[in-house]
């Protein structure tokens, strides 16, 4: 599945760089959520992931399993309660009371797998996979 036209849209906001780092960024977070919904939030300049119950009408906040947020220079991938998450490969960055994110330049390879064990954490964290 890809990107809505509104995400697609979004994204280019950034620049062309920031728009094929958020294409493959959220191509992984789809295949990597169960059930993945995203939403828009352009007051919080960020796009959230979730994964709804099985069975739920629609995804809520509190289903929020990571967020991307999109700059010229690439990407934060964040997660809302990431203070609580194990981060063995230290990639997590912050100092907000309970949200950390990883930057992830355009011009950098990006550790996948350490990304994505972060992602199965939050999902564990939501008592999801």
């Amino acid at each position: 599945m890809s990107p809505t036209p509104a995400l697609v849209a979004f994204f280019a906001e950034h620049g062309e760089a920031t728009t094929a780092s958020a294409r493959r960024l959220d191509g992984w977070l789809r295949a990597w959520i169960p059930r993945c919904e995203t939403q828009l939030q352009r007051g919080w300049h960020m796009v959230s992931y979730r994964s709804p119950p099985p069975g739920a009408r629609a995804a809520r906040h509190a289903d929020q399993v990571a967020y991307l947020t999109p700059y010229e220079w690439g990407l934060k991938l964040g997660f809302e309660d990431g203070v609580d998450l194990p981060d063995p490969a230290r990639l997590l960055r912050g100092n907000a009371l309970r949200a950390r994110w990883v930057p992830l330049a355009n011009d950098e390879a990006w550790p996948e797998r350490a990304l994505r064990e972060l992602v199965r954490e939050a999902l564990r964290s939501l008592g999801v996979g």
